[in-house]
């Protein structure tokens, strides 16, 4: 194989393969500028608060673009709706945004935050947290102390990011948030640091081996 391609790049002329080397950088840079200016939405906080009556959980959502994990100044993400499932069932419930009515979208600006409406709980009902609507009206509710969830958000060009995350759920003080555990999907550059050590581990085994 690599004879061939060996033998294929030494018979083009230099003209040629300054052509090709063009229209790979080309490319190279088109792509690289299409990932980078991209909207890229992720889980960046969370927080509780609420009176002794009714208390709620919140979550950060950040706008923040990049490439191979690198961070660039890129494109707003426009009109993002933000859907919750139980991972057990196959009903999504529409969340609220911090600021807007109900049914509105949010736009999150390169390196800016909105804060998602997740879940809440009343002191009349122990052991239990529930969804609300724009009225505070329960639309869901939850009674395990541990469930798993998929957060889904959606921008105008239907491009979605899904979140994986477990709740686990304590109301005997009414005092703290519940334990909300992120689970965030591994970045490209993540994948490449594993495999790079799992090359270096199998070298490592077969050097001692000799």
């Amino acid at each position: 194989m690599w004879p061939k391609i060996h033998s294929l790049i030494t018979s083009l002329s230099p003209w040629a393969l300054l052509v090709i080397g063009a229209v790979v950088g080309a490319t190279l840079s088109t792509l690289l500028s299409i990932r980078s200016n991209r909207p890229r939405l992720i889980i960046s906080g969370g927080g509780g608060g609420g009176t002794s009556a009714l208390q709620g959980w919140n979550i950060t959502i950040l706008n923040k673009p990049a490439f191979l994990g690198i961070p660039f100044a890129g494109e707003a993400a426009k009109d993002v709706s933000a859907w919750l499932r139980q991972k057990a069932r196959n009903v999504s419930y529409p969340l609220l945004w911090d600021g807007l009515g109900a049914g509105q979208r949010a736009t999150i600006d390169a390196g800016q935050t909105q804060s998602l409406q997740l879940f809440a709980w009343f002191s009349t009902t122990r052991g239990k947290y529930f969804l609300l609507d724009h009225a505070a009206q329960p639309v869901a509710e939850f009674d395990a102390a541990e469930l798993k969830f998929v957060l889904r958000l959606v921008d105008r060009f239907s491009r979605s990011s899904e979140f994986s995350f477990i709740v686990k759920f304590d109301d005997s003080s009414l005092q703290n948030p519940p334990q909300l555990s992120i689970v965030h999907p591994m970045l490209f550059s993540n994948r490449v640091q594993r495999i790079r050590r799992g090359l270096h581990l199998i070298r490592t085994a077969l050097w001692a081996r000799t």
